[in-house]
């Protein structure tokens, strides 16, 4: 919260939960240093563990789940598709 990256919210019908939510200068942390790291993560913690098949395998499926439920954005996921 120091750094302004994120805001409490309350739901004024539940005062039992309040949501940790991005602000705008979160947001471009997120899309910078952030996201490569996490990236990094991503692809020493599974995607070494796959070959070539099984990685375009999860695309596929990923893809098709993200369809289904009207999450698919093809400028968000375009390197997905090399």
């Amino acid at each position: 919260m120091k750094r302004g990256w994120v805001t409490r919210e309350q739901p004024p019908d539940n005062c039992r939960l309040v949501h940790a939510v991005l602000t705008s200068e979160g947001e471009e942390a997120c899309q910078g240093t952030t996201a490569r790291v996490y990236r990094a993560a991503v692809a020493d913690e599974f995607t070494s563990l796959l070959n070539e098949r099984d990685l375009a395998d999860l695309r596929r499926i990923g893809r098709k789940l993200m369809e289904g439920h009207g999450r698919w954005d093809v400028k968000r996921f375009a390197r997905s598709e090399e």
